[in-house]
């Protein structure tokens, strides 16, 4: 939370960094490079929503204000962005849920 408030009062804008898909829990090689692929699809904005979200755990309520963005907006890019994932997913066979 501390960060969060840190990043709007100096107004920068959040980077992500594609590392941490290594430091989450994501072991499998093959399993890595499917979400690896998988990201490649997406914008630099919806690449960014799901590291915030996902891989930092950070609230919705936050990124709205990191991002200067309603919250309702803010959770329809999301939705938008999992519905892109889960597409990929499907049409690659590779996970039954997503």
């Amino acid at each position: 939370m501390n960060y969060c408030r840190d990043v709007l009062k100096t107004q920068k804008k959040f980077v992500f960094d594609e590392v941490p898909l290594l430091q989450h829990g994501i072991s499998d090689d093959y399993t890595y490079l499917e979400i690896e692929d998988a990201m490649k699809l997406l914008s630099e904005e919806q690449r960014e929503l799901i590291y915030m979200r996902y891989l930092n755990e950070i609230k919705i309520k936050d990124i709205a204000e990191m991002t200067a963005t309603p919250e309702s907006t803010v959770k329809t890019r999301l939705y938008k962005t999992l519905g892109i994932l889960k597409s990929y997913f499907e049409e690659k066979g590779g996970r039954r849920r997503v």
